[in-house]
């Protein structure tokens, strides 16, 4: 069966290609033409390559070739290769044409019809196109081309960055440290993949990276390891001299650390997280907690802190005012009472008791008859009054009447 879409040197493409193996020159290619082979319809035939052809049946693109290959599978075919992107088409795609540097038509082909469509319409593509045409001799075809007008596959750029990078540029293990080599993702000192320790010793992990122990029976105190648990080790380093390790307990959470100087590694820190601190107390740095209103009132919590406004507080919450007097609880439980009363002689009772002990009572007269001095005797009789008696004197001696009297009453 003789094939319906192939491609094929023009007469004066046959000639050119001649002409340049008899002088060992190039013929240079440099544009590649799209047509739609004389309709916009589906219905359109599919023209037929024809040697004689100078132009396309009916060309509606015309733009500089990205790539020209020899087939790795076959040396005496020719590959041009163009990218049309997606602004681009509203027509079909039936015939093909390759144009040398003078503008001549060197080579045509057909292909399976295909419609290009625009963005416009609803539906946009970028599309790759190869022409495959069969010559004498692939030698004598170059490509000339402008790299700043010209589109590039995702296939072109994957293959010319695997010639660029030479194998031996990449790591060659796991923690290869040579100046220049490029990383590897699953290779590249822990990322992407496990760095796994194994029964490696700890002082001897110096080189830069992420590294794994999955094992807590394999981090013992003779490998240098800070807890006999498995973990994550991170190893940093400042220079050849100075090197830097964290490792981080599994299941734990727990982080401790230490550095290197030369060969003379420092004992392991404990790195204490917030949520691992102690209480701070007098005996244990650690979080301070501060007090509530109530611990300061108390004074019995030693590890609780004690802000100014928590002393207010504490003053206040034990501060009763009562019509007569003001009862204070001064923090630690001290309890002060104050107040006034008028009389002659007799007995006053406190706003609240005392809930404990009375110890004292004093006083002062405040207000007492013109031309008077006073003298007032006080005596507590428990727990919530006090039996006074004032004396009020003038030149004559002692003269019956009232005064006014404050007095204080200290007890817990």
């Amino acid at each position: 069966m003789s094939a319906t879409y192939y491609g094929i040197l023009t007469r004066l493409g046959e000639a050119k290609q001649a002409n340049a193996l008899a002088l060992g020159t190039t013929l240079k290619i440099t544009q590649l033409s799209v047509g739609d082979g004389g309709g916009d319809g589906p219905d359109t035939p599919t023209p037929t390559p024809d040697p004689e052809q100078k132009k396309l049946i009916r060309e509606w693109r015309r733009a500089p070739l990205n790539r020209l290959y020899v087939d790795p599978a076959n040396e005496n075919y020719l590959v041009a290769e163009q990218v049309l992107p997606e602004n681009e088409g509203g027509h079909w795609i039936r015939e093909w044409g390759l144009w040398d540097e003078d503008g001549d038509l060197v080579a045509v082909s057909n292909c399976p019809p295909t419609y290009k469509p625009l963005l416009a319409e609803g539906s946009g593509r970028t599309q790759v196109i190869r022409m495959v045409i069969m010559v004498a001799s692939t030698a004598a075809f170059t490509l000339k081309i402008d790299p700043a007008v010209v589109l590039a596959t995702r296939q072109y750029v994957d293959a010319g960055l695997l010639q660029k990078v030479d194998k031996a540029d990449l790591q060659q293990s796991e923690n290869d440290a040579t100046p220049g080599r490029i990383l590897r993702v699953g290779q590249a000192f822990g990322l992407g993949a496990d760095n796994l320790l194994g029964t490696s010793n700890l002082n001897n992990i110096t080189t830069p990276g992420f590294y794994g122990n999955s094992a807590s029976n394999a981090a013992t105190p003779e490998r240098n390891y800070p807890v006999t648990r498995a973990g994550v080790l991170l190893v940093g380093t400042a220079g050849s001299a100075i090197t830097n390790q964290l490792y981080l307990a599994y299941g734990t959470g727990e982080i401790y650390t230490r550095a290197r100087y030369r060969d003379s590694w420092s004992a392991w820190d404990y790195v204490p997280t917030l949520s691992r601190l102690p209480v701070a107390s007098e005996a244990v740095a650690g979080i301070g907690r501060l007090a509530t209103a109530v611990q300061a009132q108390e004074l019995t919590d030693t590890s609780a802190l004690l802000t100014p406004k928590r002393l207010d507080d504490a003053f206040a919450i034990g501060r009763i005012i009562a019509t007569g007097g003001i009862n204070q609880q001064i923090p630690g439980g001290m309890i002060i009472k104050t107040g006034f009363f008028y009389g002659a002689t007799g007995t006053v009772t406190f706003p609240t008791p005392f809930p404990t002990a009375a110890l004292t009572v004093v006083g002062s007269e405040v207000a007492a008859p013109a031309g008077t001095v006073d003298f007032v005797m006080f005596q507590l009789r428990g727990l919530d009054r006090f039996k006074f008696n004032p004396e009020l004197r003038n030149k004559a001696g002692t003269v019956p009447g009232a005064a006014t009297i404050r007095y204080l009453a200290v007890g817990f």
